[in-house]
């Protein structure tokens, strides 16, 4: 039986601890035998030689024993124990590789685990989607099938209680579009195909914009806007319109959570790192005075379909994208977006963009015509997200 026809042997330390005491044991039976031949040949040079005394010569029939039959039996031996350390180091290499390939199988099964840990999630998402999607879906259109079947029975109704019915109509064809918008800016930020728009923008202008549009809803619930901003900062290169999303998505939700006559401020100064010290970027933020979020949400808020409760359980309306895809434009533009509130007193969004979109492996090209200058007209261009949201409430 060849070593290769043997059985492969336990993958084990004590099986390698062996097959190295077996190892050791026929070299040291080889370096015997080899001392041994050596002798033999000494003493058959000094015999034939005359140089061994007369008392320890051998008779003729000894020394032809020990001059033929002793070496080619040390020959022999020495052929067998190479033969079987060529054994036991085809073993050990066979053990070797066996260990090396379970190793691998390790790496890649753990490889296939997470994967699979992936995909399950990427299905888990995809069922929280459509269900999301179908349930968002299905109640502004049964809302606006029932509005517009009542309208349609009652002509003879009153000018407030129609007008009543057009604001609803209004307030659920814009969930529509909410829904559709933030779907379709999911999607084209995970295939990488959203279209950013670059150019150099105050603070200023970025934070008037947002309010203006931010306004009109809280303005319904008598809620005061007051902005805060540090004068002497420099001009961010960013997408105008991108940013008012961010920026009006979290004012919705900073006049949906809070109460009425309330006061919600919103503020950009030069960002700080830990220690106070002035960092390359501008920080924003949205502080309210609502119902605070719960300490245990406040790292899930920005993934997404997570809606969040309030202390008091009450889970938020939508789809659970809103600050998921604010999260994706602001690392977009290298800056960093998180939450602090204390349950009861309120809460307050930070985040922050880059002015040194470069460091940030953002090369896109910025547009340096100043504001308010001529620049090419361009007739297929499509409306500004101010346009939009002010389409949308037919302001």
């Amino acid at each position: 039986m060849t070593p290769k026809d043997r059985k492969p042997p336990a993958l084990n330390e004590a099986e390698l601890n062996r097959l190295n005491r077996k190892e050791k044991s026929y070299w040291f039976l080889t370096t015997i035998l080899l001392v041994i031949l050596s002798i033999t040949v000494i003493v058959q040079y000094l015999s034939a030689n005359g140089f061994m005394p007369r008392s320890l010569d051998f008779e003729s029939h000894y020394r032809t024993t020990l001059s033929v039959g002793l070496p080619g039996l040390i020959i022999l031996f020495v052929l067998y124990t190479t033969a079987k350390r060529k054994e036991i180091l085809y073993l050990k290499n066979t053990l070797f590789s066996q260990q090396y390939l379970l190793r691998r199988l390790a790496d890649r099964t753990r490889e296939l685990e997470d994967t699979n840990g992936e995909l399950q999630k990427v299905a888990g998402l995809k069922d929280m989607l459509i269900s999301t999607v179908s349930h968002e879906l299905q109640t502004p259109l049964s809302s606006i099938y029932t509005i517009s079947q009542t309208l349609l029975n009652y002509e003879e109704a009153d000018e407030e209680t129609t007008n009543k019915f057009y604001r609803l109509i209004s307030e659920e064809s814009k969930r529509l579009s909410d829904l559709v918008r933030n779907l379709l800016d999911l999607a084209k930020m995970e295939s990488g195909t959203m279209d950013w728009q670059i150019a150099n923008y105050e603070a200023a202008e970025l934070i008037d914009a947002s309010c203006r549009v931010s306004e009109v809803l809280a303005s319904q619930r008598k809620i005061t806007i007051r902005k805060k901003l540090d004068p002497a900062l420099p001009k961010i290169p960013t997408d105008r319109d991108r940013v008012m999303q961010v920026m009006t998505n979290l004012l919705s939700n900073a006049i949906k959570f809070s109460p009425d006559g309330s006061e919600i401020e919103v503020g950009a100064a030069m960002a700080t790192d830990l220690s106070g010290e002035a960092i390359n970027a501008v920080q924003f933020s949205v502080k309210d005075s609502g119902v605070g979020i719960p300490p245990d949400q406040l790292s899930k808020i920005f993934d997404r379909f997570h809606r969040a409760a309030t202390p008091m359980g009450v889970r938020a309306k939508g789809t659970g994208l809103g600050l998921a895809i604010s999260k994706d434009i602001v690392e977009h533009f290298g800056g960093q977006i998180w939450a602090e509130s204390l349950p009861g007193l309120g809460s307050t969004i930070y985040f922050t963009l880059s002015l040194d979109l470069s460091d940030h492996g953002k090369a896109e090209q910025v547009d340096d015509t100043p504001i308010g200058s001529e620049a090419p007209k361009d007739d297929t261009k499509a409306p500004s997200f101010e346009e939009e949201v002010a389409q949308t409430l037919h302001v």
